[in-house]
Formats: C-alpha cells, sequence, structure tokens
C-alpha cells in the first residue's frame, strides 16, 4: 500500500501455523475454565487478575513440536479471512506480498535453546532423545535422527533445540527469502536477503545465564540497537562493541539505501542463495542448513 519499502524481519518463527476462528474455539475453552469463566462471560473474562491470565494462558498452551505445531504462542494472528486469508508463508509462496519491496529474513543460530530449557529441565540421554525421536516422528524418526544424530554421552537438548531451530525458523525463514526472490527476479537490484546471527555473545543478561556459548532468540538485539548496558552490564570487551557498530551500520545502509550496502551484503537468489553468517569475521554461505531444510520442506 505504499506505507513502506523496505522490511527487515528477525527471528520470526515463520514455521508456527496460526489457527482460524474455529478452530480457536477449542483453546478458548481451556483458557476460560482455567479462569473459572464461561467463554461467553466476558465480565469474568475482563475481571480476572493479571496473575491468573498469565496462569491460564501458562497452563493452556502446551511444549511446541512439529507435530502440534499450532499451540505454542498464546497470543497470536488470526486467519480471519479478511485481514488475514491464509497463512503468511504461504501467502509470500503464492506472491501475495508488496512487489519490489526490499526484505531482510534472518534468524539465530539456536533460535529454540532457551525455549526448549523450559520443559526439559534436565539433561537428555542419548537413549531418552531416540526414544523422543520416535514417540514424535514415528515413521520418519530415522530420517530425523540421521540429520540430528543422538550425541552419545552429551546433553541431548541441544539436538532438539536443533531439530526445534530448523523447524520454526531458519528453515521457513529461508522459504519465504527463496519465494521473494522467485516472485521479483526482474528486479536488477535484488530484493531479497537473508542472515544468520552466530555469534554467541560472552555475556548472556538478556536469557539469565541459559545461552552461554549459544545464540538464543533475542541474541542480536542488544548488538543491533546497541543496548547491551540497558541489560545491566557491558559488551565484554571491544570486539563485541565493534561487532554491534558494524551491525548498526549494516542495518542503517540497508534503511537508508547506501550504494556500497550490495558490497557487504549479497543479495539471495536462486542461482546464488547467498546467507550472510554474522560473527566477528562475518563470511556467506550458499549452502546453509540445505540438508535439513530440504527435509522439512517435504515433511
Amino acid at each position: 500500500f505504499g506505507l513502506f519499502s523496505q522490511v527487515i524481519m528477525e527471528s520470526n518463527p515463520f514455521g508456527m501455523t496460526y489457527r482460524t476462528p474455529l478452530s480457536n474455539l477449542n483453546w478458548a475453552d481451556l483458557f476460560a475454565a482455567e479462569l473459572h469463566c464461561d467463554i461467553e462471560d466476558n465480565a469474568c473474562l475482563l475481571n480476572a487478575s493479571v496473575s491468573s491470565v498469565l496462569k491460564a494462558q501458562s497452563d493452556t498452551v502446551w511444549v511446541p513440536w512439529p507435530v502440534t505445531k499450532t499451540t505454542y504462542l498464546p497470543w497470536q494472528p488470526v486467519i480471519d479471512g479478511k485481514y488475514l486469508t491464509d497463512q503468511p508463508l504461504n501467502l509470500i509462496e503464492a506472491g501475495k506480498t508488496a512487489p519490489g519491496v526490499r526484505v531482510i529474513i534472518g534468524t539465530n543460530r539456536n533460535e529454540s535453546y532457551s525455549m526448549v530449557l523450559g520443559p526439559f529441565h534436565n539433561p537428555l540421554s542419548s537413549l531418552e532423545y531416540q526414544a523422543s525421536m520416535d514417540l514424535i516422528f514415528k515413521d520418519n524418526a530415522t530420517q530425523v535422527l540421521d540429520l540430528y544424530p543422538p550425541i552419545p554421552d552429551g546433553d541431548n537438548r541441544e539436538m532438539i533445540s536443533q531439530i526445534s531451530t530448523d523447524f520454526y525458523f531458519a528453515c521457513p525463514s529461508l522459504r519465504a527469502v527463496k519465494a521473494i526472490s522467485t516472485n521479483n527476479q526482474d528486479d536488477d537490484d535484488g530484493v531479497a536477503r537473508s542472515y544468520v546471527f552466530v555469534y554467541s555473545p560472552l555475556g548472556d543478561a538478556f536469557n539469565s545465564g541459559k545461552c552461554m556459548n549459544k545464540t538464543c532468540h533475542g541474541a542480536e538485539i542488544v548488538f543491533v540497537f546497541h543496548s547491551q548496558g540497558f541489560l545491566g552490564s557491558p559488551f565484554a570487551n571491544v570486539d563485541e562493541v565493534n561487532l554491534s557498530w558494524d551491525m548498526m551500520n549494516m542495518w542503517a545502509d540497508f534503511a537508508h539505501q547506501k550504494p556500497n550496502f550490495n558490497e557487504t551484503w549479497p543479495v539471495y537468489t536462486t542461482e546464488d542463495p547467498s546467507v550472510l553468517l554474522i560473527e566477528m569475521n562475518t563470511t556467506s554461505s550458499v549452502s546453509y542448513r540445505e540438508r535439513q531444510c530440504q527435509f522439512w520442506a517435504e515433511y
């Protein structure tokens, strides 16, 4: 509608599927019951305390798995047939996006790690992990274990978080970038770009220590906005400060359409599907999670 010409989308879980008003009814019933209200009793629902709403929300929403991918976001857009007519990824792949709008879509390397630690409080053995894969993926478990093999003597929550990251974040985001690129292939300057933030911050104030040596959901925010100090501690060293300045400059150059932007951030095309890997020494990759994403695209 001419309201914007560029978009940066960070860590959007494109793999989550939104519900329709009809499919929301069961969730609404469960939520109202947790509040001891009838679903039609607006007065009761509106008088519920914040703490009781948060508890009901927590008790209603279940752990996200690829087999129950509509259950994780407690408050989400609704496919009502008017304002949102289909799943966003379906619309993007059908070419129903504003033409010519420049887009950057990116994710973090370990998006789901801190989320997996919530339901899995204790380390997961190799046997427990394999049993979980059999339970969740059934006939596809062998293929999943081939792509995400168990850690024999380690904590296999790592592998579950990688599956979740690929399924909900990394792979569907790359599908969106590819579709936007394909649908705008006549644009000489290219409209689609992608990144993965792979640097693991030395401090982890954002995730209360859960993500040391990881690049969890939200890890890029303090670098993009140079806001680490607002979380109670400065960047760990001058290298992190410089990385933050680099990322701010990259984001700003994109916003202002600086002429040198294409030199630092390659355009994503089907012939050259470059993904920028942002770290201390930023590089690009043309095959990021290729095998895994091919599997999930056909799953």
